[in-house]
């Protein structure tokens, strides 16, 4: 049997390619979803930001209309207009999606291991631990980045987050903190993320940018209950979820087209912003953007890619540097024009007022790199 479709990974590209499959006016007659896992615990969460408001339905309920940034020498809250963040965690969003897919006979699940994924000239074909399978096109959302640690930076945002109850209220529902730097920055750039749900629940998570693939999760445990007990009073609370994990920011070339039968979503599809690690919003559009059969590209946007290695030469090379940078940026310029320059829809004028108001020396120092480093070698 030769499926239509067959989704590897049924995870945010797997479920976002099904659901706007579904919504589409492709015709297909037969789609195969194969993945490990069953996604029936809530194992992510994901933010992101939007002028519209989103097709799923598990992110109508949590939302809100500013952002906050912290740090030891200012506090600034301000509204996002027209913009409004967004969080869905990831079980309310396996769920939604399945529940869409179980209501549609052309889809058939595969419970296997994928162990390869290939492509011939009339299919493309999927390994598993259970056989073989055909597909007209193979959506990729499961293949992990090959990084090139010789042609490009490789640096990792390691995160802990835990859902927090609290016994009293402490937490104000309308204003989140998009980074609060009053923690210890030892050799990498650290912040702590808070998401209120309500005066008494709350997602906190401890990053870091660091170049290390790994997690010391006592580590990371140790500065979220420093950070809760230091800045909220915070000695007993309940955990009700726990998510854990990296996200690479590369400036690393990935090709999310390998073959005419293959498209790659996600981190291996370019779909991670080198420098945030947000994901969501791009995995929606390079969705669309297969179904209308448009090809995936950056655009006029080769200057972003600029700006991104040059960060990504200060995170790498030089953490300590990362705290100021960020005080300069959230101090300096109203939060609707970081936004858009994190989207990469600002104009070269903006871009010239932001980085006007940065510290010059260590963009200068990494600029010099790059110079080095392509021209000199």
């Amino acid at each position: 049997m030769i499926y239509d479709y067959i989704i590897a990974g049924a995870g945010l590209g797997g479920l976002s390619f099904a659901h706007h499959l579904i919504h589409s006016q492709r015709p297909f007659e037969r789609i195969l979803i194969i993945d490990r896992d069953d996604k029936k615990t809530n194992d992510r969460t994901w933010s992101f930001w939007s002028e519209e408001q989103p097709e799923y339905h598990c992110a109508h309920g949590q939302h809100w209309e500013q952002l906050g940034f912290i740090s030891n020498h200012f506090s600034k809250f301000e509204n996002i207009n027209p913009f409004k963040y967004y969080t869905i965690d990831g079980l309310s969003f396996y769920e939604e999606v399945r529940q869409e897919i179980s209501k549609d006979s052309r889809f058939h699940w595969l419970k296997a291991d994928v162990k390869h994924i290939s492509s011939h000239l009339d299919d493309g074909v999927v390994s598993t631990n259970l056989g073989l399978h055909h597909g007209q096109v193979v959506i990729d959302s499961i293949s992990r980045p090959k990084l090139d640690d010789n042609h490009s930076i490789n640096v990792w945002q390691s995160f802990l987050g835990w859902t927090i109850q609290t016994h009293s209220p402490l937490f104000d529902p309308d204003k989140p903190i998009l980074m609060d730097f009053r923690v210890t920055q030892a050799g990498a750039a650290s912040f702590v993320y808070v998401l209120p749900y309500s005066p008494n629940h709350a997602l906190v998570e401890y990053t870091q940018f660091t170049s290390t693939k790994s997690i010391d999760k006592e580590a990371y445990a140790r500065a979220l209950n420093q950070y809760l007990k230091r800045h909220w009073g915070l000695t007993d609370f309940g955990i009700e979820d726990e998510e854990i994990g990296q996200i690479p920011m590369t400036n690393h070339e990935f090709n999310p087209h390998p073959s005419e039968r293959v498209h790659r979503l996600g981190t291996a599809g370019g779909d991670t912003k080198p420098t945030t690690g947000y994901t969501f919003t791009n995995v929606q559009s390079h969705v669309k953007a297969i179904l209308n059969e448009q090809v995936q590209t950056r655009e006029d946007k080769t200057r972003f890619a600029f700006y991104d290695t040059l960060l990504l030469q200060i995170i790498q090379q030089k953490p300590e540097q990362v705290k100021p940078i960020m005080e300069y940026l959230f101090k300096s310029q109203p939060f609707t024009r970081v936004l858009r320059f994190l989207d990469e829809t600002t104009h070269p004028l903006e871009e010239m007022m932001i980085f006007g108001q940065l510290p010059w020396a260590p963009f200068i120092n990494s600029l010099t790199k790059k110079w080095k480093h392509d021209y000199i070698g």
